[in-house]
């Protein structure tokens, strides 16, 4: 067993959203992760470069759904982990117990619960057992803030898994001010963050619970509070997406790429709206902004059905080669 990576985090493609926001927190933390397909080299064979990233790490963080306990790709990487002796922590996002082969390798395993109303207590709670289990110092400075999440399928299960976690200690995401006339907002009160942050935790956790009414008022609430809050913005607009209100959509999203242009997941959710609005040339200019700063969940392109407008265009494809994207 290697000493490259403190963990491997195996996952279902369908909960990919969900491990790379894991991977984020994680390596916010401090602690290295190798996670698929990031850290598979272009041309690399991809079993063998599983096989290699998890020799070369110390623990296994698996992502448990009934996703996972479908996946053939899952159950050889917990078997993997098994035979080097690894120590396998399951991260339950769904209310599932493992059957077949997971089952077997996991009967005896002490498992952490990311599940509603509280899945934003996980996070810390796993960045800290790793540490415990590798010795590894203690927690630097600073918060764990996860990447936002694409929206469609990827977006959903995983706003309602770990959005919750982007309220956790210490800030928010990194966006920056509107871009063309509207100046930075003034720094607030501390207190005031801490209210913004817990109703942004409050819209989540009712959206997850398809609360959605209660949870636009959560989310408009920590608007009221601090206007340059990107994070309330960008998941009002996927709640409005969830919704079919594609108008609100369109400007709560507007506004999140005017605070930070170069987010990848803006624009692949600006891309799924234009999408389900039918405007395509707008929905393909979006998406290859998404592929330009590096969106590269790449089943989402080509299995969220609100991109279904856009893969029927010929351009389409013709995007995803000049993208390089690889071929299913």
């Amino acid at each position: 067993m290697g000493t490259g990576y403190h963990a491997f985090i195996s996952h279902s493609t369908r909960d990919r959203s969900v491990a790379q926001a894991v991977c984020q927190g994680l390596e916010a933390a401090g602690i290295r992760c190798w996670i698929a397909p990031r850290n598979i080299e272009p041309g690399r064979e991809y079993p063998d470069a599983i096989v290699d990233g998890i020799e070369q790490s110390r623990t296994m963080v698996l992502i448990f759904s009934s996703s996972a306990n479908e996946s053939r790709d899952v159950r050889r990487e917990v078997k993997l982990g098994s035979d080097q002796r690894m120590t396998i922590i399951p991260l339950r996002i769904e209310d599932v117990k493992p059957v077949g082969g997971l089952e077997y390798f996991l009967g005896s395993v002490q498992w952490l619960d990311a599940l509603p109303p509280h899945p934003e207590r996980a996070l810390p709670e796993l960045a800290a057992r790793v540490r415990s289990l590798l010795d590894l110092p203690a927690d630097r400075p600073g918060p764990i803030v996860p990447e936002p999440v694409a929206s469609g399928w990827g977006a959903r299960r995983a706003a309602a898994v770990l959005g919750v976690l982007l309220a956790l200690a210490g800030g928010v995401w990194g966006y920056r001010t509107w871009g063309r006339t509207v100046t930075a907002p003034a720094p607030i009160a501390r207190p005031a963050l801490a209210s913004a942050r817990q109703h942004l935790q409050q819209g989540v956790t009712l959206a997850s619970m398809k609360e959605y009414e209660k949870a636009r008022i959560e989310l408009t609430k920590a608007i009221e509070i601090d206007g340059g809050y990107a994070a309330a913005y960008a998941n009002r607009g996927v709640l409005s997406m969830q919704q079919r209100r594609y108008d609100l959509a369109l400007q709560d999203l507007k506004m999140a790429e005017a605070l930070d242009p170069q987010d990848r997941f803006v624009a692949y959710n600006l891309a799924a709206l234009y999408s389900l609005q039918n405007q395509p040339d707008r929905g393909l200019a979006a998406l290859g902004k998404a592929l330009d700063h590096g969106f590269d969940d790449f089943n989402a392109l080509r299995s969220d059905p609100d991109l279904a407008n856009l893969r029927r265009d010929p351009e389409f494809p013709k995007l995803l080669e000049r993208h390089k994207v690889p071929r299913s």
